[in-house]
């Protein structure tokens, strides 16, 4: 988990920083995994269809599933904190 935190002036202790929201930090790294997840599908696709791998094929497909599953997720995630 990421989080932001800022000195304060006075005690020197840390304190969260209020102009960040922990929602819109924890949303890009879960966007950017499932991304990652994506193209590693493709590619594990597209090496299986390469040399014949039905295993390492199917297994690429598979992983691009999850990732846009979990793409959808945080999508419907978005949507209920735009409100």
């Amino acid at each position: 988990m990421l989080t932001i935190r800022v000195l304060s002036k006075s005690a020197g202790k840390p304190v969260r920083s209020p102009r960040r929201k922990r929602g819109l930090v924890m949303g890009l790294d879960d966007r950017l995994r499932n991304d990652a997840q994506h193209a590693e599908g493709r590619l594990k696709e597209a090496a299986g269809k390469a040399t014949d791998n039905e295993r390492l094929t199917t297994e690429g497909q598979k992983d691009q599933i999850a990732a846009d599953a979990k793409q959808v997720g945080e999508n419907v995630k978005d949507e209920f904190r735009k409100d």
